[in-house]
């Protein structure tokens, strides 16, 4: 509700436009506020000039939906430098690093022939930004439909860099889940995993202090899920080209030849890294998984490898690091402890061994004592 004060302060729609600075001198931005709404500030909408030599060129026209306080427009006031003189127009207390940061500052943004976004790029390849408005993004499409120019912004100004590996394609894991309908990650050991998205689904739930189980119940049979099938061909995902189908979620480790020596999926086979294929089951497992044991977690005659199998066929796990013979061990009443041996052979650099309902628990991968 608004006043009828506060209703005379909106404005038509205005549009402003990018373009580059015709001088020669550089700049450096510095954002001017008001302390009150004005006339100036509170823009009906924010297009880009289409032209290829601009950072943000290609943008779609952004409507601003109020003249709160957070969708305002502070425009930017370039401040005259001379480099002849040594100065930056920035404080001189500089990080190591930081000393070389003179350079022309670019004009990303107008409105009402006003500045509203600057950009410098840095010696080091680096560069600052400044948005004197707040982009508008919403990936849930709340409106009814999806607004995403921050991430566009973020995406053109090289927030979202590709592994260069492929040409033409970003390979990045959050550029992926914000384009594709997977939520992607990557992991500093270089594992990946990714998900079918839930941005599409409509749902709404009651606030509270505790949850209600009937009521959710309740809410949940309401909702229209999602497929929770995995379906890759030739999908390109930091540095790597995957094909894989699958249930619920995948994640994966490849070495440099593109085996998986950690993985986890369910309702899968085998996956296809980089024209590598590793068939993992004779049949789809409810799940599986595998993993090296860190070596910080082992024990003297201990496992250096642990996995879960939930099916039934026989399993072959690429264990191209186990080179002596193993005992493939079951894990007992409490975790950690041993249980049962289970009937595996190592060939080749592939674990082998069948699982049943009773292989359902952790299983370690124990080298023998008179092999260490």
């Amino acid at each position: 509700f608004q006043s009828p004060e506060r209703k005379r302060r909106v404005r038509p729609a205005t549009t402003g436009r990018i373009a580059s600075p015709d001088r020669e001198d550089a700049v450096v931005a510095t954002a001017t506020r008001t302390s009150r709404p004005d006339p100036a500030l509170p823009l009906g909408a924010l297009t880009t000039q289409h032209t290829c030599d601009e950072p943000l060129a290609g943008l779609e026209p952004m409507t601003i939906l109020t003249d709160f306080l957070v969708d305002r427009i502070y425009p930017i006031a370039p401040r005259q430098v001379d480099p002849k003189q040594g100065g930056t127009g920035l404080s001189e207390s500089r990080p190591a690093g930081m000393e070389q940061t003179r350079g022309p500052v670019e004009v990303l943004a107008q409105a009402r022939n006003q500045p509203i976004a600057t950009r410098r790029v840095l010696p080091t390849g680096g560069s600052l930004t400044v948005l004197g408005f707040r982009p508008r993004d919403d990936q849930a499409a709340s409106l009814g439909y999806e607004a995403r120019w921050w991430f566009e912004i973020l995406s053109k100004l090289g927030a979202y860099p590709a592994t260069g590996r492929f040409a033409g394609i970003n390979d990045n894991t959050e550029y992926l889940s914000r384009t594709t309908g997977y939520l992607v990650c990557r992991f500093p050991n270089g594992a990946v995993a990714l998900a079918p998205h839930l941005r599409d689904l409509d749902e709404c739930w009651p606030g509270g202090f505790a949850r209600d189980a009937e009521q959710d119940k309740a809410i949940i049979a309401k909702l229209k899920l999602p497929s929770e099938q995995i379906s890759l061909k030739d999908f390109k995902v930091n540095g790597h080209t995957v094909t894989y189908e699958g249930q619920h979620t995948v994640a994966f480790r490849p070495d440099a030849d593109g085996v998986p020596i950690a993985f986890c999926g369910t309702g899968c086979a085998q996956i296809t890294i980089d024209g590598r294929t590793t068939q993992f089951a004779d049949q789809p497992m409810g799940l599986i998984a595998w993993a090296p044991i860190d070596p910080p977690r082992r024990i003297e005659n201990g496992a250096v490898m642990q996995i879960y199998a939930a099916g039934s066929g026989d399993v072959h796990i690429p264990a191209p690091a186990l080179t002596a013979p193993i005992d493939l061990i079951q894990e007992g009443p409490t975790p950690g402890s041993r249980g049962q041996t289970i009937p595996s052979r190592v060939e080749k650099g592939v674990l082998t061994f069948t699982a049943t309902p009773s292989t359902g628990k952790g299983l370690y991968v124990v080298p023998h004592k008179s092999a260490s």
